[in-house]
C-alpha cells in the first residue's frame, strides 16, 4: 500500500497538521485527506513519500500533475 504525506495549510499558507497515510491509491488518499481536514484548512497538499509533489486541494477543486 502506498504512503501519501498530507499537508493542511491555513488561508496564510502557514502549516496546520501534516500527516503520513496508506492508502490504496491516490483517489482514496484525496476522500480520507478532505473529509479529515481541521478546522480553518483552506488547502490541501498530498506528496508521495519522496516529497514530490501529487496534487492540491484549493477553492474545493483538486489540482494534480496528471
Amino acid at each position: 500500500m502506498p504512503a501519501f504525506k498530507v499537508k493542511y495549510l491555513n488561508s496564510k499558507k502557514e502549516l496546520l497538521h501534516c500527516e503520513s497515510i496508506f492508502m490504496k491509491n491516490l483517489g482514496a488518499a484525496k476522500r480520507s485527506s478532505s473529509s479529515m481536514a481541521p478546522m480553518n484548512t483552506e488547502s490541501i497538499e498530498i506528496y508521495d513519500i519522496g516529497e514530490k509533489w501529487l496534487s492540491t486541494k484549493e477553492f474545493g477543486k483538486w489540482k494534480s500533475i496528471e
